[in-house]
């Protein structure tokens, strides 16, 4: 026989007598190579979700946060809601509190279940004419892989024509 295979009634050389189409072997490494870039791009998308909700947390901390902060700088100077104390790592009394993720007080009346530790500090210069009032907000437990954590800091200096300073 000549080089080549019958094809049909002709001799024709090997590389004309296939049929089109592909082999198994490039369709399953087409298929590797596919499956590859696919889960590329899943895992992206699954990183992409889970910044958008550790961002959606630290914003809604944030919130809880500035709320406090802004109740706090509705006091004047010398009220006795601005007094020196606090801590930012624990609970003192008058100065820390839990709420849900909406920023209300959890007590045991109102069962609402914890979802931030919210501790202030409020500190006085040298000189008794600047307070710094500092809120912090945490998770009460970790909600998933980054905790919501944040500190905001005001200052409050008094006012002598109003007669706020001490």
């Amino acid at each position: 026989m000549e080089r080549g295979m019958k094809c049909g009634m002709k001799l024709r050389p090997p590389a004309r007598c296939r049929a089109g189409g592909f082999t198994l072997i490039e369709v399953v490494t087409a298929l590797a190579v596919l499956g590859v870039g696919v889960l590329a791009v899943a895992g992206v998308f699954v990183q992409g979700q889970i910044t958008s909700h550790s961002q959606s947390d630290l914003t809604q901390a944030t919130v809880v946060c500035q709320s406090q902060m802004e109740a706090l700088r509705n006091y004047h100077f010398a009220d006795s809601e601005l007094a020196v104390g606090g801590s930012l790592t624990s609970a003192v009394s008058g100065y820390s509190d839990q709420v849900d993720s909406t920023g209300q007080e959890v007590t045991a009346a109102n069962g609402l279940t914890p979802v931030y530790n919210r501790w202030w500090q409020i500190s006085v210069d040298s000189t008794g004419t600047l307070k710094t009032i500092a809120v912090r907000c945490a998770d009460v437990a970790a909600r998933g892989p980054i905790v919501s954590d944040i500190t905001v800091v005001d200052y409050r200096s008094c006012d002598p024509i109003n007669k706020s300073c001490p």
